[in-house]
């Protein structure tokens, strides 16, 4: 059994200091949604073995409050394929994880993340995942390579 737990970054500033889309710090309001989003994950998810984010500021702020309010003990891996991933790049980086990983938190940017969950969802609906909005995916693979 295969485990996937897709997390959107909290809400970020408009614009940063220095122009750049990858620069976006986390709002007050995202840091609030990031931490309603720890409780939440921790109390229905369960413990994942891996967190891994792109490395964005607002991704990396978001599982970091992830990391320290919820799974402090799970290591956190900044993956910088994972910036503005399409879904078919955040499918093959599933699919290429170590099988030793059970469960995976994955965090990272709109519209990959959202066509990611519509394409891994049993019914096929479209899925729009807002600011920390997270869906969560069992199959019943045995090898991360399986994932379809």
């Amino acid at each position: 059994m295969r485990r996937v737990t897709l997390v959107r970054h909290a809400q970020a500033a408009g614009a940063a200091p220095s122009g750049r889309d990858f620069d976006r710090p986390l709002t007050e309001s995202g840091v609030t949604e990031a931490r309603r989003t720890a409780a939440a994950l921790l109390a229905q998810q369960g413990v994942p073995d891996l967190l891994v984010t792109s490395p964005a500021v607002r991704t990396v702020q978001t599982a970091t409050l992830l990391q320290e309010l919820a799974f402090p003990d799970i290591p956190l891996v900044v993956e910088p394929a994972l910036y503005l991933a399409s879904a078919d790049a955040l499918l093959e980086y599933l699919r290429s994880l170590d099988d030793d990983r059970a469960h995976v938190l994955v965090l990272c940017h709109n519209p990959g993340i959202s066509d990611c969950c519509t394409r891994l969802a049993a019914d096929g609906r479209e899925t729009v995942l807002g600011t920390a909005a997270w869906r969560h995916f069992e199959r019943a693979v045995d090898r991360w390579d399986d994932l379809r």
